[in-house]
Parts: C-alpha cells; structure tokens; sequence
C-alpha cells in the first residue's frame, strides 16, 4: 500500500514546501473535496492530491482525562494564496474578523461531512464529539493556518482505552496529516506523563484502496 504522505505521480515524496498547481479557488477546492468521490474513477491517480495540509494535534487533557483536541491546519502555499484571493476582502495580508467568519461558513464550515478530515477513535471505536469551536484563521509568512477545538461528548480516559485521531479527506483530492516535526503537543492537567507517536492507520483504506493515511496514538 503507498503512504498516505507520498504522492501517487512517480510515488515522489511530498515536498517540504507544499506547492500546487495555481488557479484553483478554495471554495471550489473544498466542496470538489466533498463531492469528487461520485466519480473519482473519472481521475487518473496522477491527479491526486491536489491540496497539502499539515495537521498539528494538541491534546487537552484535564485531571488525566482527554476532553478533546485542539486542530491546526497548516496550508501549502498555493492554497494560501487562493485563499487570500477569495477571502481577505480589504486587501491587507491578513484575515479580518468578519473574513475569518467567512472563511469559517463558506470553507471550512463544508468538511462538517467529513468530519473536518478528523476521526478519533478510543479502542477503535469513533469518538462521539461536539461541534468545534474556537475556530480562527490567520496568514503567517505566506502560509495560511486554521485551528478550531473538538471538545468529546464524554472526556476519555487514555490510560484505559487506546486513544488515536486519523487525518485523512477520504478521495484523497486534499492530503491532510501530521508533519514530519512537532506533530503532537499536550496541555492541561495530567498531561506531562503523555506522549504520542505518528504511523500509518492500519485498518483505515482510502481512494481506491491504495492508501493508508497517518494516525496519531497518544499514550499517557
């Protein structure tokens, strides 16, 4: 199977500086990512992925349970670029309050269906969570980033069940996953015991069942 990491044309690494092809919108992007499984058959491997994300993962712990995970999103540079373009209204390098908001309900706001591209299970079964909250958005040296926070319906004890979050939009139109470096950070009571390693998710196939996508397994 190809790691979820790897490109499928010529099974090239992924570059450090994530780089696509210009002229794709985000808002295009992201609702083609929700959608492009209907006829993903109709795409040559070679045509995937399209957009590179890094997810970093902060769990937050409270009492030496986990409440939830803290999400950021580290764009590639094209896609930081469109969506510049589409959503920073004014024209001055940053998002805005009011474009944050819109980023939020036109962009991001869409991979609701997907479960924003975040699965955490605790002894493989799915966690149920709440809607995220706390989203913001903002520009740092070209790149755009995006964090939010998944509280869980119920905090989970990580040293009685096997605590993991997967990272993966399903088509595999967007790779999503943890970076190479500074992957997995801790917050919050009873969490200095904790560590975490990133391998790829075993029992988890996507587009076309080629792939296996990166998971996170938190040990405290």
């Amino acid at each position: 199977m190809i790691p979820a990491r790897i490109q499928l044309a010529g099974i090239i690494p992924r570059p450090s500086a994530r780089t696509r092809a210009p002229g794709e919108g985000p808002k295009r992007i992201f609702r083609a990512a929700l959608v492009v499984g209907l006829t993903a058959w109709a795409f040559p491997a070679f045509a995937h992925p399209h957009v590179w994300i890094d997810a970093i993962t902060t769990v937050v712990v409270a009492k030496g349970m986990v409440t939830g995970i803290k999400v950021e999103w580290v764009m590639d540079t094209f896609f930081s670029e469109t969506l510049l373009k589409d959503f920073d209204l004014n024209k001055n390098h940053k998002f805005d309050k009011n474009e944050v908001a819109d980023l939020e309900r036109e962009a991001f706001s869409n991979t609701a269906k997907q479960s924003y591209f975040t699965f955490v299970k605790a002894d493989g079964v799915i966690v149920k969570t709440q809607k995220p909250k706390e989203f913001n958005a903002w520009i740092d040296k070209d790149v755009a980033h995006y964090t939010f926070l998944i509280p869980f319906a119920k905090p989970v004890d990580p040293k009685a069940s096997a605590l993991t979050v997967t990272y993966y939009e399903d088509t595999y139109y967007i790779d999503v996953g943890p970076p190479k470096a500074d992957a997995v950070r801790f917050e919050g009571d009873g969490s200095l015991s904790c560590t975490a390693h990133v391998a790829e998710d075993p029992k988890t196939l996507i587009y076309f069942d080629s792939v296996h996508p990166l998971m996170v397994s938190v040990h405290c």
